[in-house]
């Protein structure tokens, strides 16, 4: 009954939930309890947190305390290093092992597409991912979430997956998308913060990472890390296609005269960022 109607039904009293549920408050109460709370009012106060989280717009997270415009730019980078040093040990606790390996082993099959898309900034994140993911294996498309769209995705298979990004708040194209890699029995791959949107949270392969950033901006540095632990996990597996693939697109670097010479100098440039 709590996620039939959730997160309303969660919001209500013990006894308004007990009614709803046809049973006692005390075993209300129990089921809190089974589920790692101390109290219904603790268990509450989570989803509230839950609740203003996923409603919170930009503007609202926007809005600085009192005295904050006065903060020196210095204390704005330690708080930012802060939050992403808790989001990293999070996002440790966060994901689930199995799907992670599920993850990997999409990646690594011989047959099939991988799909990648990331709607409003998280379409950066998905840019990355597809850009890297690339340099190992062939059939990596990026997928911009245009009106062309329904002309991309017109062959799915069942061999086919789909990886979308979507820190926050999901867009309707993007949950689209998602529907229709499902319909077509396709696998899917979420990557979401901890409280994904209903439409990404039924896929089969869900990785929740922590996103808190400072005021306005999410964090991303998780969904980073994250990404490169998973193609990290994935070259061992793929030695036979990773290794010439890499070699391959190197020497197209080297024909098409893709890096400047003065790459050559970086070894010798200071770690602190100053010169002598």
């Amino acid at each position: 009954m709590v996620l039939a109607d959730y997160p309303q039904s969660a919001l209500a009293t013990a006894a308004g939930l007990a009614s709803t549920a046809d049973t006692s408050q005390a075993t209300v109460t129990r089921f809190v309890s089974k589920i790692g709370y101390d109290s219904f009012p603790e268990f509450q106060e989570e989803v509230r947190d839950e609740v203003r989280s996923r409603l919170a717009s930009p503007s609202s997270r926007l809005k600085l305390p009192s005295g904050s415009t006065k903060k020196r730019p210095g204390k704005s980078l330690l708080e930012a290093v802060r939050l992403d040093i808790e989001n990293l040990h999070e996002t440790a606790e966060l994901v689930d092992p199995a799907a992670f390996e599920a993850w990997v082993d999409q990646l690594v099959k011989k047959d099939g597409n991988v799909f990648v898309a990331g709607s409003k900034k998280a379409a950066s994140i998905a840019a990355y991912f597809a850009a890297q993911l690339n340099q190992l294996r062939p059939r990596v498309h990026l997928l911009p979430l245009a009106d062309t769209l329904p002309d991309q995705i017109v062959d799915l298979t069942r061999a086919d997956v789909l990886v979308a990004f979507e820190p926050r708040r999901a867009t309707v194209q993007l949950e689209r998308l998602v529907n229709a890699f499902r319909q077509a029995g396709a696998t899917v791959v979420a990557v979401c913060d901890e409280y994904p949107a209903p439409a990404l949270a039924r896929s089969p392969i869900l990785i929740c990472v922590a996103t808190r950033g400072v005021n306005l901006f999410d964090s991303y540095t998780a969904i980073v890390s994250v990404i490169n632990g998973v193609l990290a996990s994935a070259v061992p597996r793929m030695p036979t296609t990773a290794v010439p693939r890499v070699d391959r697109l190197e020497a197209l670097n080297r024909d098409f005269e893709m890096w400047s010479d003065r790459n050559e100098l970086r070894q010798d440039r200071p770690r602190n960022g100053k010169r002598s």
